[in-house]
């Protein structure tokens, strides 16, 4: 367990754990995580480019760390440890958001009518890494949002909806940053959407209710997509046609202009 003499920030990271795990030293584990600390939450604020998520995902490693710290196996690679965990964090972060990469891929022998491929590839060179999120930052904050609505649509119906998961659903939160709009605004535009749906549904005879506005129609339905109780629908062009009432080259259409706008965008900051 080391010299027992020596002062707590002058042992190693693997000692510190020692005595933390076989000591019970709280301390150890506050001296650990003071020394890490800054680098980690530096790490998660350069690829978020937001202090509150940066503080989160650090708060969130440390769990992950307390967690998985029985099965660590000292090689004085403590900080790699931290850094594959960091990465997981980070690729987590991106997906719930609705991006899972940097560049748009085509897939060998698929359509190009077929959802893209967004592949975060974990790596442990930091310079790498911001690069990455530096892209992932500008396709959501700015190129989505840019879209046209129809474009902007038909993508994140196509494309994002692969990627929400049945226990960790699109936000509001991240539906709102994928529009360009704040929460509020959402939230708005889906009770308006769904409130003129409904009067469709039970109105009197009569003169029909006007349709949603195009915004809150995209709003409302990737947020009902997204919350669906079950992934076993599939996602064809014909089913998101039949929701939008138009034709499935249509839609077909729309996708690949938003694909090559998107292109263009990241190309751009590459």
């Amino acid at each position: 367990m080391g010299n027992p003499r020596m002062k707590l920030e002058e042992l190693s990271d693997g000692e510190l754990i020692e005595r933390y795990l076989h000591g019970g030293s709280e301390q150890a584990f506050r001296v650990l995580v003071e020394r890490h600390y800054s680098a980690t939450y530096s790490r998660f604020a350069r690829q978020c480019g937001n202090p509150d998520d940066a503080a989160d995902l650090t708060q969130q490693l440390w769990i992950r760390v307390l967690k998985n710290l029985h099965g660590y196996r000292d090689d004085d690679r403590f900080p790699a440890f931290l850094n594959r965990i960091a990465t997981n964090l980070l690729t987590d972060y991106w997906r719930h958001k609705g991006v899972t990469g940097r560049v748009f891929k085509k897939r060998p022998g698929r359509d190009d009518t077929d959802p893209v491929e967004l592949a975060v590839a974990p790596t442990s060179d930091p310079e790498s890494d911001h690069e990455l999120a530096r892209q992932i930052r500008h396709l959501v904050k700015k190129l989505i949002p840019a879209l046209p609505w129809e474009q902007r649509l038909v993508f994140l119906l196509r494309h994002e909806s692969e990627y929400w998961e049945e226990k960790r659903r699109l936000e509001w939160s991240h539906l709102a940053e994928l529009n360009g709009i704040d929460r509020e605004t959402a939230w708005s535009r889906f009770e308006q959407a769904r409130n003129l749906l409904v009067e469709q549904l039970h109105g009197e005879t009569g003169s029909p209710p006007p349709k949603p506005d195009d915004e809150a129609l995209l709003v409302f339905l990737v947020w009902t997509q997204a919350q669906r109780l079950s992934k076993q629908q599939e996602f064809t062009w014909d089913y998101f046609a039949r929701l939008l009432n138009v034709s499935a080259n249509t839609l077909k259409t729309r996708y690949r202009a938003a694909v090559r706008k998107l292109n263009e965008g990241l190309s751009g900051v590459g």
